[in-house]
């Protein structure tokens, strides 16, 4: 059995070091339209899953400079391949009067870390990175191949996803992989193609697609939600997550602002800019 002691010791001494990453990612203003900050939060995943030792590759959309690049990064070796879907972008941190301290300035209070970013999802991507590289350094090489998917657009739809992944349609074959959100964009094709059918990603492509049975079940009764309600209410950013839901149960999307509410309908909130 593996004596994991040696990795544990890596992972406490590297954490004011890993912490300090943290706070330089989070300070990339990567909201929607903010080109400098988007392109800027890229470099910098970029150049970290360099460091780490991946191979590295910046996807973009032939004459289209405004779309987020898809950051792609791989490392290991061996037949079996995991993705790990990530993203770079956030979401909007207004209103600003309701942060302590401005949510592009990371601070450190009470050992927790705040800022825009610091959870969904640069949270969540760099310990990714930092286990890997405490696993290599303590441990050994990993068992398998790792590829990070790591998007700009996750927070706005992925409108753009499809046409990225078509860059390099290998991207969609994996053996397994780690999703971002419970609740994942709905796009045309499914976007994990299993390399055998018993590593299958996909429960039904044409709605939503999930990986975990808690998953599943999140997104089953997501939908079932939506079939009861005469209205769904979400924010911008979460619009086309539910659209194709809401299309096959025949309900109405309202967004957050917008006057086009049915009238006499009782709208159910559920998702908000937060």
């Amino acid at each position: 059995m593996t004596d994991y002691t040696a990795l544990d010791e890596y992972i406490q001494a590297h954490l004011p070091a890993w912490t300090g990453e943290l706070v330089d990612f989070c300070r990339f203003r990567s909201e929607q339209g903010d080109r400098d900050g988007l392109r800027g939060a890229a470099a910098w995943i970029s150049a970290r899953l360099e460091r780490l030792g991946a191979t590295v590759d910046v996807v973009e959309l032939p004459g289209q400079p405004d779309v987020p690049p898809l950051v792609v990064g791989e490392i290991g070796a061996g037949s079996r391949l995991l993705n790990a879907v990530q993203h770079y972008d956030v979401q909007p941190a207004v209103p600003l009067d309701l942060w302590t301290t401005p949510p592009y300035e990371p601070a450190v209070r009470d050992g927790r870390l705040f800022a825009r970013g610091a959870c969904d999802n640069k949270g969540e991507l760099l310990p990714r990175i930092w286990g890997i590289q405490a696993y290599q350094a303590t441990v050994g090489p990993l068992p398998c191949r790792v590829r990070f998917l790591v998007e700009g657009e996750e927070e706005y739809g992925s409108g753009h996803l499809d046409a990225l992944l078509d860059q390099r349609p290998g991207l969609r074959r994996a053996d397994g992989a780690l999703p971002v959100l419970v609740v994942a964009p709905a796009i045309e094709e499914p976007f994990f193609q299993a390399a055998s059918t018993d590593q299958s990603m996909i429960t039904d492509p044409s709605v939503l697609h999930s990986v975990t049975e808690g998953v599943r079940k999140a997104t089953a009764e997501v939908a079932a939600k939506m079939m009861e309600m005469p209205a769904v209410v979400v924010s911008p950013q979460i619009r086309r997550m539910f659209e194709r839901v809401a299309r096959r149960a025949s309900r109405h999307i309202v967004v957050l602002g917008a006057n086009d509410i049915p009238a006499g309908v009782e709208p159910t909130i559920v998702g908000r800019i937060g």
